[in-house]
Protein backbone atom coordinates (compact mmCIF):
# COMPACT_ATOMS: atom_id res chain seq x y z
CA UNK A 1 0.00 0.00 0.00
CA UNK A 2 0.97 3.62 -0.47
CA UNK A 3 1.09 5.36 2.90
CA UNK A 4 1.11 9.15 3.24
CA UNK A 5 2.55 10.65 6.43
CA UNK A 6 0.99 14.10 6.37
CA UNK A 7 2.79 16.51 8.73
CA UNK A 8 1.04 19.80 9.48
CA UNK A 9 1.95 22.89 11.47
CA UNK A 10 5.06 24.43 12.94
CA UNK A 11 8.25 22.34 12.70
CA UNK A 12 8.91 22.47 16.44
CA UNK A 13 10.63 19.36 17.77
CA UNK A 14 10.38 17.70 14.36
CA UNK A 15 13.90 16.33 14.86
CA UNK A 16 12.38 13.87 17.36
CA UNK A 17 9.84 12.55 14.86
CA UNK A 18 12.16 10.69 12.51
CA UNK A 19 12.90 7.89 14.97
CA UNK A 20 9.21 7.63 15.84
CA UNK A 21 8.24 7.19 12.20
CA UNK A 22 10.85 4.53 11.48
CA UNK A 23 10.21 2.65 14.70
CA UNK A 24 6.42 2.69 14.80
CA UNK A 25 5.08 3.41 11.30
CA UNK A 26 7.48 1.94 8.74
CA UNK A 27 7.22 -1.53 7.23
CA UNK A 28 8.89 -3.13 4.20
CA UNK A 29 5.42 -4.09 3.02
CA UNK A 30 4.43 -0.53 2.19
CA UNK A 31 5.57 2.47 0.18
CA UNK A 32 5.85 5.68 2.19
CA UNK A 33 5.68 9.35 1.32
CA UNK A 34 6.35 12.13 3.82
CA UNK A 35 4.50 15.39 3.19
CA UNK A 36 4.83 18.60 5.16
CA UNK A 37 2.51 21.63 5.09
CA UNK A 38 3.36 24.80 6.99
CA UNK A 39 3.40 28.59 6.74
CA UNK A 40 5.73 30.68 4.59
CA UNK A 41 6.92 32.27 7.83
CA UNK A 42 8.44 28.98 9.03
CA UNK A 43 11.99 27.80 8.33
CA UNK A 44 11.78 24.38 6.66
CA UNK A 45 15.51 23.73 6.25
CA UNK A 46 15.59 21.37 9.22
CA UNK A 47 12.63 19.46 7.78
CA UNK A 48 14.47 19.02 4.46
CA UNK A 49 17.58 17.95 6.33
CA UNK A 50 15.76 15.31 8.39
CA UNK A 51 13.50 14.12 5.55
CA UNK A 52 15.43 14.82 2.30
CA UNK A 53 12.71 13.25 0.14
CA UNK A 54 9.80 14.99 1.83
CA UNK A 55 7.24 16.81 -0.30
CA UNK A 56 7.18 20.25 1.34
CA UNK A 57 4.68 23.00 0.60
CA UNK A 58 4.35 26.35 2.37
CA UNK A 59 1.24 28.51 2.53
CA UNK A 60 0.70 32.21 3.21
CA UNK A 61 -1.21 32.80 6.47
CA UNK A 62 -4.55 34.32 5.51
CA UNK A 63 -6.72 34.02 8.58
CA UNK A 64 -7.15 37.79 8.63
CA UNK A 65 -8.76 38.01 5.22
CA UNK A 66 -12.47 38.54 4.74
CA UNK A 67 -13.07 34.81 4.38
CA UNK A 68 -12.48 34.34 8.09
CA UNK A 69 -12.56 37.80 9.66
CA UNK A 70 -16.30 38.28 9.49
CA UNK A 71 -17.22 34.65 9.94
CA UNK A 72 -15.27 34.12 13.15
CA UNK A 73 -14.86 37.58 14.64
CA UNK A 74 -17.52 36.93 17.31
CA UNK A 75 -16.17 33.54 18.28
CA UNK A 76 -13.83 32.66 21.13
CA UNK A 77 -12.13 29.59 22.56
CA UNK A 78 -13.04 27.95 25.82
CA UNK A 79 -9.70 28.27 27.58
CA UNK A 80 -7.53 30.71 29.54
CA UNK A 81 -6.19 33.00 26.81
CA UNK A 82 -9.32 33.26 24.68
CA UNK A 83 -8.12 35.38 21.76
CA UNK A 84 -4.75 33.67 21.39
CA UNK A 85 -6.31 30.23 21.68
CA UNK A 86 -9.01 30.97 19.13
CA UNK A 87 -6.43 32.13 16.61
CA UNK A 88 -4.21 29.12 17.31
CA UNK A 89 -7.14 26.76 16.91
CA UNK A 90 -8.30 28.30 13.63
CA UNK A 91 -4.76 28.50 12.24
CA UNK A 92 -4.35 24.79 12.99
CA UNK A 93 -7.59 24.02 11.17
CA UNK A 94 -6.59 26.20 8.25
CA UNK A 95 -3.16 24.61 7.70
CA UNK A 96 -4.76 21.17 7.98
CA UNK A 97 -7.14 22.12 5.21
CA UNK A 98 -4.24 23.51 3.15
CA UNK A 99 -2.56 20.12 3.43
CA UNK A 100 -5.28 18.72 1.15
CA UNK A 101 -3.63 20.64 -1.69
CA UNK A 102 -0.24 19.21 -0.67
CA UNK A 103 -1.63 15.68 -0.77
CA UNK A 104 -3.31 16.11 -4.15
CA UNK A 105 -0.28 17.80 -5.69
CA UNK A 106 2.05 15.04 -4.45
CA UNK A 107 -0.26 12.38 -5.86
CA UNK A 108 -0.41 14.11 -9.22
CA UNK A 109 3.34 14.67 -9.42
CA UNK A 110 4.07 11.01 -8.61
CA UNK A 111 1.10 9.59 -10.53
CA UNK A 112 -0.18 7.74 -7.47
CA UNK A 113 -3.19 7.61 -5.17
CA UNK A 114 -2.57 7.09 -1.46
CA UNK A 115 -4.28 4.19 0.27
CA UNK A 116 -3.90 5.40 3.85
CA UNK A 117 -3.08 8.86 5.19
CA UNK A 118 -1.61 9.56 8.63
CA UNK A 119 -1.99 13.18 9.68
CA UNK A 120 0.15 14.17 12.65
CA UNK A 121 1.75 17.07 14.41
CA UNK A 122 5.55 17.28 14.11
CA UNK A 123 5.92 17.18 17.92
CA UNK A 124 4.23 13.84 18.57
CA UNK A 125 6.04 11.01 20.38
CA UNK A 126 4.62 7.49 20.09
CA UNK A 127 4.67 4.73 22.68
CA UNK A 128 3.56 1.29 21.57
CA UNK A 129 4.40 -2.37 22.08
CA UNK A 130 3.94 -3.01 18.35
CA UNK A 131 4.59 -1.36 15.02
CA UNK A 132 1.44 0.48 14.05
CA UNK A 133 1.77 -0.60 10.44
CA UNK A 134 0.25 -3.90 11.60
CA UNK A 135 -3.07 -2.03 11.76
CA UNK A 136 -2.90 -0.75 8.18
CA UNK A 137 -4.28 -3.83 6.45
CA UNK A 138 -7.38 -3.89 8.62
CA UNK A 139 -7.86 -0.14 8.28
CA UNK A 140 -7.73 -0.44 4.51
CA UNK A 141 -10.20 -3.35 4.51
CA UNK A 142 -12.69 -1.47 6.70
CA UNK A 143 -15.39 0.79 5.34
CA UNK A 144 -14.81 4.49 4.75
CA UNK A 145 -15.71 7.06 7.41
CA UNK A 146 -13.55 5.73 10.22
CA UNK A 147 -10.98 7.93 11.96
CA UNK A 148 -8.43 6.05 14.04
CA UNK A 149 -7.56 8.51 16.78
CA UNK A 150 -6.44 8.95 20.39
CA UNK A 151 -8.77 9.35 23.30
CA UNK A 152 -8.16 11.90 26.03
CA UNK A 153 -10.99 11.48 28.53
CA UNK A 154 -9.81 14.43 30.58
CA UNK A 155 -10.57 16.69 27.61
CA UNK A 156 -14.17 15.44 27.38
CA UNK A 157 -15.16 18.07 29.92
CA UNK A 158 -18.67 18.50 28.50
CA UNK A 159 -19.40 14.77 28.19
CA UNK A 160 -20.21 15.24 24.52
CA UNK A 161 -17.31 13.24 23.10
CA UNK A 162 -13.73 14.37 22.48
CA UNK A 163 -11.50 14.01 19.45
CA UNK A 164 -7.83 15.04 19.80
CA UNK A 165 -6.41 15.48 16.31
CA UNK A 166 -2.68 15.34 17.05
CA UNK A 167 -2.41 11.91 15.40
CA UNK A 168 -5.02 10.51 12.99
CA UNK A 169 -5.03 7.51 10.65
CA UNK A 170 -7.69 6.85 8.02
CA UNK A 171 -8.29 5.80 4.46
CA UNK A 172 -7.50 8.46 1.86
CA UNK A 173 -10.96 9.80 1.06
CA UNK A 174 -11.98 9.86 4.70
CA UNK A 175 -8.87 11.85 5.62
CA UNK A 176 -9.53 14.43 2.92
CA UNK A 177 -13.00 14.82 4.40
CA UNK A 178 -11.63 15.14 7.94
CA UNK A 179 -9.12 17.82 6.92
CA UNK A 180 -11.76 19.93 5.19
CA UNK A 181 -13.27 21.59 8.28
CA UNK A 182 -12.49 25.31 8.39
CA UNK A 183 -15.78 26.30 6.76
CA UNK A 184 -17.99 24.27 9.08
CA UNK A 185 -16.24 24.47 12.45
CA UNK A 186 -18.37 27.48 13.38
CA UNK A 187 -21.39 25.15 13.44
CA UNK A 188 -19.68 23.08 16.12
CA UNK A 189 -19.36 25.57 18.95
CA UNK A 190 -20.57 24.72 22.45
CA UNK A 191 -24.38 24.65 22.72
CA UNK A 192 -25.89 28.10 23.05
CA UNK A 193 -22.52 29.86 22.76
CA UNK A 194 -20.01 31.10 20.22
CA UNK A 195 -17.16 29.33 22.03
CA UNK A 196 -14.95 26.58 20.67
CA UNK A 197 -13.65 23.80 22.86
CA UNK A 198 -11.09 22.18 20.52
CA UNK A 199 -11.56 18.50 21.32
CA UNK A 200 -15.33 18.82 21.74
CA UNK A 201 -15.79 20.95 18.63
CA UNK A 202 -13.60 18.60 16.60
CA UNK A 203 -15.72 15.67 17.72
CA UNK A 204 -18.86 17.50 16.60
CA UNK A 205 -17.27 17.99 13.17
CA UNK A 206 -16.79 14.23 12.84
CA UNK A 207 -20.40 13.67 13.85
CA UNK A 208 -21.60 16.15 11.23
CA UNK A 209 -19.57 14.28 8.64
CA UNK A 210 -20.78 10.86 9.86
CA UNK A 211 -17.21 9.79 10.65
CA UNK A 212 -16.74 7.28 13.46
CA UNK A 213 -13.85 7.39 15.93
CA UNK A 214 -11.95 4.14 16.45
CA UNK A 215 -9.37 3.99 19.25
CA UNK A 216 -6.20 1.96 18.75
CA UNK A 217 -4.11 0.33 21.44
CA UNK A 218 -1.13 2.64 21.80
CA UNK A 219 -0.17 5.94 23.31
CA UNK A 220 1.12 9.20 21.92
CA UNK A 221 2.59 12.22 23.63
CA UNK A 222 2.65 15.85 22.61
CA UNK A 223 5.90 17.33 23.85
CA UNK A 224 5.93 20.99 24.85
CA UNK A 225 8.83 23.17 23.80
CA UNK A 226 9.81 23.91 27.39
CA UNK A 227 9.81 20.17 28.20
CA UNK A 228 8.01 20.94 31.45
CA UNK A 229 4.63 19.59 30.49
CA UNK A 230 3.56 16.54 28.53
CA UNK A 231 0.05 15.65 27.46
CA UNK A 232 -0.57 11.94 27.34
CA UNK A 233 -3.06 10.54 24.85
CA UNK A 234 -4.28 7.02 25.57
CA UNK A 235 -5.23 4.95 22.51
CA UNK A 236 -7.60 2.07 23.22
Amino acid sequence: MKICINLCGQPKLIHNLKDEIYKYLYSNKHEYYILYSTWTTENVELVREIFPNAFVKQYTPSMNNDEFKYVYENYSADCTNIQKSKNTYLFKKYIAQCSISTILECEKQNNIVFDIIITTRPDVKISSSRNLSTFFDNIFKNDENHAYVATQPRFDVYNQGAYPDAFIVSKRNTMLNILNTIDIIRHCSLPGTTQFHPETSDYKVLCLKNINCVYLNFEAFVWQLNNKKTFKMQFR
